[in-house]
């Protein structure tokens, strides 16, 4: 059995940095985040590691240049809306959409830039979300992703507009279905490299 990669979520906000490790996760908070703690960070991904970039409403700019490295972008302003301060978004793409047809963004904001990533949840097209922003003229948030995922080399990278779930997983069962689903999205990928790099390994050079 090979080594098992570790998961590495990062978020930033406007904290004193700290760290918690265990041997299946690692979390780091930066405000903003090195050439250098960046450069480890892409080596990891790409040689099969998966990262999970959290955000929230009022972010430091510091995720966004972390983000960006692999084609991701915040908007970084806070979602609202008129009737509630959690705006609802539909989850759109598995495994994120296992029993979790929606999900309820507190304090969260939106991706602006995804690329060709997928997109794992959004905020409805005929939704009346904004971003709450300080000026008179709020912009609409329809139609924004929430979620999205790609995959970079060997590994794969989570862009993820809200950091609740992690925070209070287990007041709702709904939150709790989220966080397994985005693990889940990350096991399999992993166990379906590590199922790739056995078959090389098993397979004979024909030129031998």
């Amino acid at each position: 059995m090979g080594s098992r990669k570790r998961n590495w979520s990062h978020g930033c906000e406007p904290e004193t940095p700290t760290a918690r490790d265990s041997s299946a996760f690692t979390r780091r908070r930066m405000s903003i985040p090195s050439r250098s703690s960046i450069k480890v960070v892409q080596q990891f991904v790409e040689s099969g590691g998966c990262l999970l970039i959290l955000a929230r409403g009022g972010i430091a700019r510091g995720v966004n240049t972390l983000a960006e490295q692999f084609d991701f972008q915040f908007d970084g302003t806070t979602l609202a809306s008129p009737t509630n301060v959690d705006v609802r978004a539909e989850t759109t793409a598995r495994p994120l959409n296992r029993m979790v047809p929606f999900q309820m963004v507190h304090v969260g904001t939106a991706l602006t830039d995804v690329g060709s990533a997928t997109v794992l949840s959004c905020v409805p097209a005929d939704s009346q979300a904004y971003f709450d922003s300080d000026s008179s003229s709020n912009r609409e948030a329809a139609g924004n992703p929430v979620m999205a995922a790609r995959t970079v080399g060997a590994g794969i990278v989570a862009a993820y507009g809200q950091v609740y779930d992690f925070q209070k997983p287990l007041l709702q069962v709904n939150r709790r279905d989220i966080v397994r689903n985005i693990l889940n999205l990350f096991t399999a990928h992993t166990a379906r490299s590590d199922s790739t790099r056995n078959q090389e390994t098993a397979t004979p050079d024909a030129t031998t």
